[in-house]
């Protein structure tokens, strides 16, 4: 059900369960209008609706609510608690908790894709996961064949990690170097090296944690997903300490 006000319109959804309210899911900004009328054609459930303000007809169309999170999920920084709001507001009961891992994946993704490592394994972790798509990233941390043995999976990985991945990056370091690169100056200009080692930190610190806990559950089960050997895990955790402890002493002991 659409509501028409002053300077926006609201959208209400109707619970199937009888002495339910209806209830608000979208709130759209429109000037001055005073007009609501139906633009489709009869019986069709897609159809729009324009809202007129006597000098103007704006058109509204329905944008299912898969999309409208991804929109969210894409924006520069990512909208994760308004998207996983819209999650709460739009999805039934029964079908929320594999809605809800699936949202965590696409988060974590969002937030890489952005260089913005600190909720990363938060999401990636609640989403279960397994860490081969994010080791993709980090190739200086893995043995060479069991880095290759990661490459395998990127056929079934999502678009943003393959795009990450493809980027030719020798280091999860050359990868953010190249990032922020990107967006400054048209990309001529290199980024300051203490942005970069923050943000690389922050990376070690992200996937440190998904490692660890793939280790715990893999433990608690005793069933093992994924293509990495426990020596692997330990090799890479190892690896990361290493150079989580270069990078703090390197801050300690560069001048202010």
């Amino acid at each position: 059900m659409l509501s028409l006000f002053k300077n926006r319109v609201e959208v209400y959804r109707f619970d199937k369960s009888a002495g339910q309210l209806p209830e608000l899911v979208q709130t759209l900004d429109v000037p001055s209008c005073d007009l609501l009328a139906d633009g489709g054609v009869p019986g069709n459930c897609d159809s729009v609706v324009l809202v007129s303000n006597g000098d103007r007809i704006y058109r509204l169309m329905p944008t299912p609510f898969e999309k409208q999170i991804s929109l969210l999920l894409r924006k520069s920084p990512p909208q994760i608690e308004d998207a996983l709001q819209l999650l709460q507001d739009t999805t039934s009961p029964k079908e929320y908790p594999s809605a809800l891992m699936r949202f965590h994946k696409q988060a974590a993704e969002a937030l890489l894709n952005a260089m913005t490592f600190e909720d990363v394994s938060k999401h990636w972790i609640q989403s279960q996961s397994r860490p081969e798509e994010i080791m993709m990233l980090f190739p200086e941390i893995l043995p060479r064949q069991s880095f290759r043995n990661v490459l395998a999976t990127m056929s079934s990985a999502s678009n943003i990690m393959r795009t990450l991945a493809e980027t030719g990056h020798r280091s999860i370091t050359d990868l953010v170097t190249k990032r922020l690169t990107s967006r400054t100056s048209a990309g001529k200009r290199l980024p300051d090296k203490k942005v970069v080692d923050k943000v690389v930190r922050s990376a070690y610190e992200c996937v440190t944690q998904i490692l660890l806990d793939h280790r715990k559950r893999r433990e608690e089960t005793e069933v093992d997903s994924t293509r990495f050997s426990v020596q692997t895990l330990d090799t890479a955790l190892l690896r990361l300490l290493v150079r989580r402890s270069l990078l703090l002493l390197h801050t300690v002991t560069s001048p202010h």
